[in-house]
């Protein structure tokens, strides 16, 4: 996953063009559904993080 993949209108699972933001990251790896409202398959993982750590993780993984 690079910033690169998150930032940029990409199609993804079938969906229209989507990009991430800090909202819809944190909605994809707490909740399981893509900016699109795609549901990700019941196999890939989901975590419960604060906003805080979220934030923080969002932070991370678009600096790269």
């Amino acid at each position: 996953m690079t910033s690169q993949y998150l930032l940029s209108d990409t199609r993804r699972r079938g969906g229209p063009p989507s990009r991430y933001d800090l909202g819809s990251f944190c909605r994809v790896v707490n909740v399981g559904v893509d900016p699109t409202g795609i549901e990700l398959k019941k196999a890939m993982p989901q975590y419960t993080f604060s906003d805080t750590e979220c934030a923080a993780l969002w932070s991370f993984v678009t600096a790269r």
